[in-house]
């Protein structure tokens, strides 16, 4: 079961990926199948830091959040915005990987489509998602996930990014960052809150 699940998901990056040709995500090359398994190339992106001070920080944000937009206005949730999921072009373009969680928004418009992403449509979502980045209703069946999802998966990305505190790690907690870093801006503090709510 667990093969198959890890299949289908790469077979729906697969699939996102080679009909979304847009400079958020990564350009999709080739694919084919060897000895039963699927395989796809995607273009070569930059290994750099994302930003973590003041100064990177803001232009970083917008960049980012016009990728997770993007994504919104195609009707799509990513369910596991990460900082291990965001790669840089070399003109210094945020690009958002790991299309393998996505989540159609509108599964009755899907379904009337037959849409090939018809599967990764889920109910009650549990346990997808990287735990601490993702939203609290990603794990225990507490709802369901949309938009706002992505917005709490970008807040707790900005959070380690500007304090150097992975979620992942205890204290397992995301608090004002200014109580961590005094020197850091109010309004960016007052962002990843509202992010994180």
């Amino acid at each position: 079961k667990g093969a198959s699940a890890a299949r289908m998901r790469f077979e729906n990056e697969m699939c996102f990926l080679s009909s979304a040709n847009y400079s958020s995500f990564p350009h999709f090359i080739a694919q084919g199948e060897k000895d039963g398994r699927p395989w796809y190339v995607m273009e070569l992106l930059e290994n750099k830091s994302l930003p973590s001070d003041d100064a990177g920080v803001p232009d970083f944000i917008l960049k980012i959040s016009k990728c997770v937009q993007l994504l919104h206005s195609m009707g799509y949730v990513h369910r596991d915005i990460k900082p291990d999921n965001i790669m840089y072009r070399r003109d210094g373009t945020p690009v958002l990987l790991d299309m393998g969680l996505l989540k159609r928004l509108d599964s009755e418009a899907v379904a009337r489509r037959n849409d090939p992403l018809l599967s990764v449509v889920d109910g009650k979502a549990v346990g997808v998602g990287t735990p601490r980045y993702a939203a609290p209703e990603q794990f225990g069946g507490m709802g369901q996930t949309d938009a706002r999802t992505d917005i709490y998966c970008l807040g707790a990305t900005l959070y380690h990014l500007v304090t150097g505190m992975n979620p992942c790690e205890p204290p397992y907690e995301i608090k004002p960052i200014r109580e961590i870093n005094p020197s850091l801006s109010a309004g960016l503090e007052r962002i990843i809150l509202k992010c994180t709510q």
